[in-house]
């Protein structure tokens, strides 16, 4: 038989309530392992991979299409493991060595005459 809370003492009262958070914890778990659990299988029944779902949900972005990975344009000629697309922020060193350069200057129509033998060679 239950008590009327309003017999209760405050040190009952705060049990009380204490059970009942602990209760209301418990019982939101299951709740929500049981939804995920359904929303688990109808994705699994479906055509549809979480990703899509959760984009036409709103709750994801849309993933950006993967870019390819870019064919080297240069190698180098005693190492070919050393290889160079000829794109980023800065030369690697070895291309520099293999160029008798310090710096890669774009402009420089010597600089562009020795990458497009190079890169004739590197084919």
């Amino acid at each position: 038989m239950t008590k009327n809370l309003e017999d209760m003492t405050y040190e009952e009262l705060l049990e009380h309530q204490k059970q009942a958070e602990q209760l209301l914890e418990n019982q939101k778990k299951e709740a929500l392992n049981s939804l995920a659990q359904s929303i688990k299988q109808q994705i699994a029944d479906s055509p549809f991979d979480i990703d899509e779902v959760l984009v036409a949900m709103g709750v994801k972005a849309s993933a950006s299409p993967k870019k390819g990975k870019v064919r080297a344009k240069y190698k180098h000629p005693e190492d070919p493991n050393l290889t160079w697309t000829g794109r980023g922020r800065s030369t690697p060193q070895w291309a520099l060595d293999y160029l008798g350069i310090e710096k890669l200057d774009r402009k420089n129509p010597e600089h562009q005459a020795k990458l497009k033998e190079w890169e004739a060679k590197s084919r």
